[in-house]
């Protein structure tokens, strides 16, 4: 299980719903079936709403991402969330400025650090899964901990978040490009909806 998020929109676990939905897997469910992934993503937005979300009409931006994915099986969605695989895509398209470049990436980190500060340890399969190392003092082997612990989970399967479970497993090495201030930001386009080739939704930073 990847860390369960509580109430208020943190990573602090929630021993029963994570118990819960470790029950759960997709593995006794052939792809196509959705029954399941309805129920759970209906009992999760329950749990951080506290209302339940129409998803056969849904209005509300929270609801249009529900509905996205449970309906939503662009088979081009692995690639794009893939945080290796996605730089190829990207740099084709506007070319390698646009890209930070990889310093590593594997199954395992070495025992020391041997990139140049300040940098970035990331899971390229999952979500919120990534430290930052700005000094020597970073404690490494608390680092190689989680990412052992990024490797042996299937991230987004308690979210009902398919397309992350067709991403291989790996570790990325990237430098940190920004403010030590900024670590927790980051730009994000929200689309909901297409029109006409133009994407409409909402964007902003999240931290």
């Amino acid at each position: 299980m990847n860390g369960c998020p509580n109430a208020t929109g943190n990573n602090s676990a929630n021993p029963q719903f994570c118990l819960l939905m470790s029950k759960i897997s997709f593995a006794e469910f052939p792809p196509g079936d959705r029954a399941l992934d309805r129920a759970g993503i209906r009992l999760s937005y329950l749990w951080r709403h506290g209302r339940l979300p129409d998803l056969d009409d849904p209005k509300l931006f929270t609801e249009w991402v529900q509905y996205r994915k449970l309906y939503d099986r662009d088979p081009r969605m692995p690639a794009l969330a893939d945080k290796v695989a996605v730089k190829a895509w990207v740099a084709a398209r506007l070319g390698p400025s646009w890209v930070i470049p990889t310093l590593w990436n594997g199954a395992a980190l070495p025992t020391e650090s041997v990139w140049p500060l300040p940098f970035v340890v990331k899971a390229r399969h999952g979500c919120n899964q990534s430290r930052f190392v700005f000094d020597d003092k970073a404690d490494w082997l608390g680092i190689m901990r989680d990412a052992e612990r990024w490797m042996k989970s299937q991230y987004g399967s308690w979210l009902s978040e398919r397309l992350y479970r067709d991403i291989p497993r790996g570790l990325l090495v990237e430098p940190f490009c920004r403010r030590r201030s900024d670590a927790a930001g980051g730009l994000q386009i929200l689309c909901v909806r297409r029109t006409g080739g133009i994407c409409s939704g909402a964007s902003g930073t999240r931290g």
